[in-house]
């Protein structure tokens, strides 16, 4: 893992630190503005910790999506798939379905909290998306991940759903890993 320079990680701290002080009425504001700031950044340590979040709320996430989702919310995944099945050639609709299948995948997970978290994520994960999503190989490798995650939710196994993410979220690892080592200029 690499080391942020000094001056970006002292402008970090004070972001927190004024994140701390600021009521919770004004937060909202505040977060979309310091996760754009991330975002922007597009730190390679950052974009690590984005990954490391998404394994930690998304395999949960889908496991109990894998445990309340209906019929309903199967349907929505399975018009979303064949969405991303289209798409596949055009990186920027597939970047946004990719991210449409997720939130639905949060959404069948029945929970609040979580959905909140993903709404971060996804706006810190638009930078890894666009520096992986730039090849088809990958674009197509998520398209076969998503298949199988929406066949773990629609048998209703969570570990299964929560295998499929796994094995998701490590090859979005290693996309972003080699996207990185060829030098591809961040967007």
């Amino acid at each position: 893992v690499q080391k942020r320079p000094a001056e970006e990680t002292e402008a970090l701290e004070r972001a927190f630190a004024l994140l701390r002080e600021t009521p919770w009425h004004n937060r909202s504001l505040f977060q979309d503005v310091m996760t754009r700031t991330v975002v922007l950044s597009k730190d390679p340590v950052a974009l690590a910790q984005v990954i490391e979040t998404r394994r930690v709320v998304e395999v949960g996430n889908v496991r109990l999506a894998a445990a309340r989702i209906t019929p309903e919310q199967v349907a929505h995944l399975e018009a979303l798939l064949a969405e991303l099945r289209g798409a596949v050639a055009d990186a920027d609709r597939f970047s946004s379905l990719d991210i449409e299948f997720h939130d639905a995948v949060c959404e069948a997970a029945g929970n609040f909290l979580l959905a909140q978290f993903m709404r971060i994520i996804n706006t810190l994960g638009k930078v890894s998306r666009e520096r992986t999503g730039a090849s088809r190989a990958t674009r197509e490798r998520a398209l076969g991940d998503h298949e199988a995650i929406l066949a773990a939710l629609s048998a209703a196994d969570p570990d299964g759903a929560a295998s499929a993410m796994t094995t998701h979220l490590d090859h979005v690892e290693a996309a972003l890993a080699g996207a990185t080592r060829a030098g591809r200029p961040t967007p």
